[in-house]
């Protein structure tokens, strides 16, 4: 039986936990490249690693890990405390975390974690200071009109924000032209076949293509469904049916948000989408529920597109529909 190593990570320190034998082993070390190697030497030779993705504090053992060759998972944490709500445990610490994420691992059995491209990180972290500049920008927007509506407000305050916007305005459209540059030479073929779908621009392709990373990390369009968080529950017991179907959170808000403006173009351009929506409505679902449909339809058209390197043809949609 294999032995599974959970993790919990921090900014500091990581702590490894596993049962052997039926006794279990524990340790902590710090979260830096002397830190990796002990930890490798300590656990056994053979182990699977499973560790939760929270922030990036995890990337630089799970790049480690992987060049060495040993067995990664890395799980969602929404899974993996799922997981844990089940279990009766009186106290939760950093050990006992480790400890229940072997458990996991073990009951779970996981996926290996096949690594994203240095790259692609770096280019969603040049993503991630263009959405904050944007966010900033419209937020002094907002406090620029305040202050213009009210008769006592200061100019001078006025003009430190419009100053502010004005240089932030040139920071990112500096980024932009570098995150462009880069998803030229990394992501071309991508961001062409997603960009060819009627309704999707290029704002929204190109952060598809960065957030998703490569599409050959997922062994089907199920699971990359997953992954951008758009996958129906339904709550159900017996024969009855507790809710009409919400949209499971696990997955990259980030995408579900740029997906879900890009479905109404979808429902405008395509009549099977018009269809769809018609037809769902009329059967009482929610409009959300309706539209990430819809969102669902559309990646899922996106994965066959870019994994058969193939051009937008109607027929995806229509199959989709």
């Amino acid at each position: 039986m294999d032995v599974w190593v959970g993790v919990d990570v921090s900014m500091e320190t990581l702590d490894f936990g596993w049962t052997l034998n039926g006794s279990k082993k524990h340790i902590r070390v710090s979260n830096n490249l002397d830190g990796f190697k002990h930890a490798l030497s300590k656990t056994p030779k053979d182990a699977k690693f499973v560790v939760e993705a929270t922030g990036t504090y995890f990337l630089d053992l799970a790049f480690f890990l992987d060049e060495r060759g040993q067995f990664l998972s890395v799980a969602n944490p929404l899974c993996t405390k799922s997981h844990m709500r089940t279990e009766l445990r009186r106290a939760k610490t950093d050990k006992t975390d480790s400890l229940a994420l072997s458990r996991y691992g073990q009951e779970k059995n996981p996926e290996r974690w096949i690594p994203i491209r240095p790259i692609v990180l770096q280019m969603r972290e040049i993503l991630g200071v263009c959405d904050t500049l944007k966010m900033t920008m419209a937020s002094f927007d907002n406090k620029i009109h305040a202050l213009d509506q009210c008769s006592y407000s200061s100019a001078y305050a006025a003009g430190v924000l419009e100053d502010l916007k004005a240089k932030m305005a040139v920071q990112l459209k500096e980024s932009m032209d570098y995150l462009e540059e880069l998803a030229e030479k990394v992501m071309s073929r991508e961001l062409k076949i997603i960009e060819s779908i009627p309704g999707i621009g290029r704002d929204t392709a190109l952060k598809m293509a960065i957030l998703v990373g490569d599409f050959q990390r997922f062994s089907s369009s199920r699971k990359l469904v997953s992954f951008c968080g758009v996958s129906p529950t339904v709550s159900q017991s017996g024969t009855s049916i507790h809710s009409n179907g919400v949209i499971s959170r696990m997955g990259g808000h980030k995408i579900r948000a740029a997906l879900y403006v890009c479905s109404w173009s979808a429902i405008r351009f395509h009549p099977q989408c018009k269809a769809m929506w018609e037809r769902m409505t009329q059967k009482g679902k929610p409009g959300k529920v309706v539209m990430m449909a819809i969102v669902n339809k559309l990646i899922r058209m996106m994965y066959s597109m870019v994994i058969n390197n193939t051009m937008y043809n109607p027929t995806f949609l229509a199959q989709a529909a």
